[in-house]
């Protein structure tokens, strides 16, 4: 709905396009998706970590089992903290910016 109104086009829709919608970075929605696999398949890696060995039951009784369930916790964690940050910094670029609100446009 461009014209006299001043909006801008949101393309082929032509719906206005909200002042914020450009703020995230892909990096976030990447991270996003990153973090939204690691969800899915974290656990099933650790559960079929945990279904060899002599016993198939808790506690896992071979190394390799407690390296993977750590693995697991600790690369959700890491993930998780680097799309904090990732949404972090966004935030704090978009504060200095003229016109712009002081949330993330959600």
């Amino acid at each position: 709905m461009s014209g006299a109104s001043g909006e801008k086009s949101g393309g082929a829709s032509g719906r206005a396009r909200h002042p914020n919608a450009s703020v995230m970075p892909t990096t976030a929605f990447v991270m996003l998706g990153v973090l939204t696999a690691a969800t899915l398949v974290g656990p099933i890696v650790a559960w079929v970590s945990l279904r060899g060995g002599a016993s198939r039951e808790w506690p896992p009784d071979r190394p390799i089992e407690w390296w993977t369930i750590g693995g697991v916790f600790v690369g959700y964690a890491l993930i998780w903290g680097s799309t904090l940050a990732v949404a972090w910094r966004a935030k704090v670029r978009m504060q200095g910016k003229p016109g712009r609100d002081d949330d993330l446009g959600c």
